[in-house]
């Protein structure tokens, strides 16, 4: 487990932000079993399959996660429960996200999750000049 923002079990990721999040990049190895108990269940989490196979990786015994899959989890939810396959040939990898509530409505555009139409334009077009620098390999 890596924590890469925020705080659990006493540690504090390197990451800061303006407002509290949680950022973990987990590695579950075949057959691995993981409780984790969240530390604020005021925050709406998520978790991201990052590498997955199909039928391989578990979210709370119910959710299959793959590459690319995306689990939101119940706002006051107080813990994450993954469960990887014995039989899988690789570890999984997932993101576990987390922070305040977002503002309602929101804008989906590409990479980018805004309150509004015109914040989510904005972005588009700091983006398209450059003013956001750029990443090699992303199609956006």
């Amino acid at each position: 487990m890596r924590l890469l923002c925020g705080s659990l079990q006493g540690r504090v990721g390197p990451i800061q932000l303006k407002l509290p999040a949680l950022m973990l990049h987990l590695r579950l190895p075949p057959g691995a079993r993981l409780n984790l108990a969240l530390p604020d269940v005021d925050f709406e989490h998520c978790v991201y399959g990052i590498q997955a196979h199909a039928g391989n990786l578990q979210l709370d015994e119910a959710t299959p996660l793959v590459r690319g899959s995306f689990a939101l989890m119940a706002v006051g939810a107080s813990q994450i429960q993954l469960h990887h396959a014995v039989a899988a040939e690789d570890s999984a990898e997932v993101f576990v996200l987390g922070g305040a509530r977002a503002p309602r409505p929101l804008v989906f555009g590409g990479p980018f999750v805004l309150d509004s139409r015109a914040a989510l334009t904005r972005a588009q077009q700091r983006y398209a000049s450059g003013q956001m620098g750029r990443l090699d390999g992303v199609p956006f």
